[in-house]
This record gives structure tokens, C-alpha cells and sequence, in this order.
């Protein structure tokens, strides 16, 4: 995959903290706005090497979360963050959740995995380690 874009660069840095929050509990999940620009802030507790971190995610197209009712004690199994770029293919998986449009620009898919599910698509990212 192509990673000449800034945003492409930031997927990848996002997915690499992602990938060191295994582990981690997630303790809060706050959504606000509405489809392709919403916003969805991410808390994780208990990350190991940095105690807390929080992901914001914008331009939100599509999120789906399993059970509320976990969040403040479910852990997390899995995390990745993936760029999908605004032209050519999308990794297999991707058509099930939105289809790629001409307009849409970059977006990120990300995925939790754990006792909750969560899976989005947006077009930024932002990510505060505590």
C-alpha cells in the first residue's frame, strides 16, 4: 500500500500506539454530530507503557460498536488502524462496512477487538498519549 500521503502517515502512527494498547481497558466512548462528520473519542486506561491514551477520531462515516454496556471494563484483545487510500483497492473486509467513493477522499478504518467490537471509518485521526 502506498503510503505517500501525510494522512496515510498518520494512520500509521496511529496504528502502531493502537497496536501497544492490548491490554488496555476501555473506559469511555463518546460520539457527537452526525454521519460523515461525526466525532468519536476513544479512552483507553491501564495502556502499559503510557498509562492512558485517547483517540479522537473525525469525519466519522461509519461506527459500529457491539455492546455499550462494556465500556468501563472491557479490555482490548486486538487494535489496528488502516489506511485506505482514495483511489485503487481497499483490503478485502472493507466492502462490508461502506463502499469507496470517488468523493470520499482517505479514510481510516479502525478496528477494536475484545469483549467489546468496535469498527469505524473516518477521514482523521488524533491521538493523546497521557
Amino acid at each position: 500500500m502506498c503510503m505517500s500521503s501525510d494522512f496515510a502517515a498518520s494512520c500509521a502512527r496511529a496504528d502502531v500506539v493502537a497496536r501497544r494498547c492490548v491490554g488496555a481497558v476501555v473506559d469511555r466512548l463518546d460520539v457527537s454530530g452526525a454521519a460523515g462528520s461525526g466525532v468519536v473519542d476513544l479512552h483507553l486506561a491501564q495502556v502499559a507503557d503510557a498509562g492512558g491514551v485517547v483517540f479522537r477520531f473525525e469525519s466519522v462515516r461509519v461506527l459500529s460498536v457491539s455492546d455499550l454496556a462494556l465500556v468501563g471494563e472491557a479490555f482490548v484483545d486486538e487494535m489496528s488502524v488502516m489506511h485506505l487510500p482514495k483511489t485503487g483497492a481497499w483490503p478485502p473486509g472493507t466492502g462490508s462496512i461502506i463502499d469507496l467513493h470517488d468523493e470520499m477522499g482517505e479514510q481510516a478504518w479502525v478496528r477494536l477487538h475484545g469483549p467489546l467490537v468496535l469498527a469505524l471509518v473516518c477521514g482523521a485521526i488524533t491521538v493523546d498519549a497521557a
